[in-house]
């Protein structure tokens, strides 16, 4: 039986293809499962789940109807990751979910999402817990799952889930993950990254002497203006000049996403 030992993240997530035709919007809830009272367990197989809600509509009345019509949503209610395919257009407007692909593994933090990508963390314990040539047992590892869900098409048979799984340095249960944005200014003074300047500069100078003229050779003088810079290339200073890194920190380590966002800040209320 799966246990779940923490709190599930919701997030608000608008533009979801429906299978009736057009888009709409729906909270996602996120949550993994694992035995925490005893994590060297290895006898579950544990998932993270992913659920849609759609009960979000402005309108009250529209909400209460939705309430009314309530049912419960089972695993095999739901896509699993490994066979979109196989899941009909209904299971993957529900929702979908993850299992976990190491002997024992399992997820004993809460989940944190930005800009609708999931970052979970999970612990594999080892199962000789003791380690050769030492007096003490092994810890097991740690890893950081992000899921970007941000193209999520549930009326294909693969609806674009990005799933990204990192190995972290620590060993022992991780911690629950924490986003850090650390902004990266464009340069001003770098013309070919992209700064203000127009590119190297180009100075003026003196030209070559003018031709000889006249039978008698006397030299002429001449004049020219030396050539101008090249314009900047145009490209920007860094993968993310202007915009800003994702740094994801569990206790003291800390891993750095392939992506740029814009911290931005949304708000929603109850009805």
């Amino acid at each position: 039986n799966a246990r779940f030992y923490t709190s599930p993240t919701v997030s608000y997530m608008s533009g979801i293809p429906s299978g009736q035709g057009g888009d709409r919007g729906a909270y996602v809830v996120s949550l993994g499962s694992g035995y925490r009272a005893h994590p060297l367990s290895t006898q579950n197989q544990d998932s993270f789940f992913v659920l849609f809600d759609y009960a979000s509509e402005d309108n009250e009345e529209v909400n209460a109807d939705m309430l009314n019509s309530y049912s419960t949503k089972y695993v095999w209610n739901l896509a699993n990751y490994s066979n979109f395919a196989g899941a009909s257009t209904e299971m993957r407007e529900n929702g979908f979910y993850y299992q976990l692909p190491d002997t024992g593994e399992k997820v004993l933090s809460d989940a944190i999402v930005a800009n609708n990508t999931i970052f979970f963390t999970s612990y594999k314990p080892i199962i000789n817990t003791m380690q050769a040539g030492t007096c003490y047992a092994a810890t097991g590892n740690a890893f950081l799952y992000a899921a970007d869900i941000s193209d999520y098409d549930p009326t294909s048979s693969n609806p674009g889930v990005l799933l990204e799984r990192t190995e972290l340095a620590q060993s022992g249960i991780p911690a629950a993950p924490v986003i850090v944005y650390t902004s990266e200014p464009a340069d001003p003074d770098d013309g070919n990254n992209g700064g203000v300047d127009d590119g190297e500069d180009g100075g003026t100078g003196s030209g070559d002497d003018g031709s000889d003229t006249g039978e008698d050779g006397s030299e002429g003088s001449g004049s020219g203006s030396g050539d101008t810079g090249d314009n900047g290339d145009g490209e920007s200073g860094g993968d993310c000049v202007g915009t800003t890194t994702t740094s994801i920190l569990i206790g003291s380590e800390s891993i750095t996403k392939d992506k740029c966002l814009t911290a931005q800040k949304e708000y929603w209320h109850e009805l």
